[in-house]
């Protein structure tokens, strides 16, 4: 039965499957859980400003359902924060099992500044160690489809910035974003094939692109 609200949805089936998506609810719950299971306990802000398109009146739908569900559960010391339970965690293989799949789909995708600017957040959480290891500042424009932004890579930190001169400029489409982030190919490849150009300071693009290569 169909409820009035995304998240009343049930589907009515004796299915594992079916009780998974009765229990989520929102379409945004999975993106939500995501972000907690990847960085930790998110502040309300921290979850809308994460995720384009979300309101505050669907967020409170989503969690609600979530706490309901014994998936998440509210912190309020030292301030206000939603957490994954024991029992939330373990959409973990869900949602390591959807980055797998997913990969393969970003090369559909016309790249814009948002989903540039999270691909470099999300690249910043999972390559966070590697990033100690780097010993000098630089900043890398990234033009991308319809995206522009400006990258500093420096030591134990990965951020977009305001538009700067950068030290070097790297121009490629989404579909060879992906293909990098999927280990599908190669910079060397993608070069020799026109796919990807460079301007500037090689040493500045290979740390940044090294960085790229998606892990969960």
């Amino acid at each position: 039965m169909a409820g009035e609200t995304d998240t009343a949805v049930t589907f009515d089936q004796f299915c594992p499957v079916a009780v998974s998506l009765d229990a989520l609810g929102s379409r945004w719950s999975l993106l939500l859980m995501r972000d907690m299971l990847w960085a930790g306990p998110q502040t309300r802000q921290g979850l809308i400003d994460g995720n384009p398109g979300l309101s505050e009146h669907e967020l409170d739908e989503a969690t609600d359902r979530l706490v309901s569900r014994g998936l998440i559960h509210r912190l309020e010391e030292p301030k206000a924060r939603y957490a994954l339970t024991e029992r939330g965690e373990g959409i973990s293989q869900v949602i390591n099992a959807l980055f797998d799949f997913g990969l393969p789909l970003l090369s559909e995708v016309t790249v814009n500044d948002w989903m540039l600017r999270y691909a470099i957040a999300d690249t910043e959480r999972r390559r966070r160690l590697d990033l100690l290891g780097i010993e000098q500042r630089s900043i890398v424009r990234l033009l991308v489809d319809d995206a522009d932004v400006c990258v500093e890579v420096s030591p134990g930190m990965l951020r977009v910035i305001e538009q700067h001169e950068p030290d070097a400029t790297i121009t490629m489409s989404g579909a060879s974003l992906a293909a990098l982030m999927a280990t599908s190919t190669s910079v060397a490849e993608l070069r020799s094939g026109g796919h990807l150009h460079i301007v500037g300071d090689a040493d500045a693009v290979s740390v940044l692109l090294e960085l790229l290569p998606a892990t969960h």
